[in-house]
């Protein structure tokens, strides 16, 4: 036991002390009085950074979106002259008239149907190849 107590003895001396009373309240002082106003300054900063990146985030969605939705107007137009012109033109094969029309619109109707269910099927064929 008393081998013991001599290794206490000796590990005691080498233990970590804390800061003497009067460096302790210097820190103490000097972080309340300066460091906190410079952590509320941080704090701050931080929080306008966060701000001004979500707007600017939200600035560059509408730009895209607008973008976006002018691209769509143009190519639904697109779309409908393109139809227009093809009835047209079926039309003018068929002899004209308004039978003539009535039956261009109505293969286009069917062409346009059959060519969304061929997009379908090929989803869904898609969707097994990859599993």
């Amino acid at each position: 036991m008393s081998e013991h107590d001599d290794v206490e003895r000796l590990l005691a001396r080498y233990r970590p002390a804390g800061p003497a009373a009067s460096l302790r309240q210097r820190i103490t002082t000097t972080a309340t009085s300066s460091g906190g106003a410079r952590h509320q300054h941080s704090s701050r900063m931080r929080w306008l950074a966060a701000a001004a990146a979500l707007a600017t985030a939200a600035a560059l969605h509408m730009a895209a979106s607008r973008t976006f939705d002018s691209l769509a107007a143009a190519r639904s137009d697109g779309a409908a002259q393109a139809r227009a012109a093809t009835i047209d033109d079926m039309t003018a094969l068929l002899g004209g008239g308004p039978e003539a029309r009535s039956a261009a619109e109505h293969w286009f109707s069917i062409r346009q149907a059959t060519a969304a269910n061929e997009a379908s099927a090929l989803a869904r064929l898609e969707a097994t190849w990859i599993r």
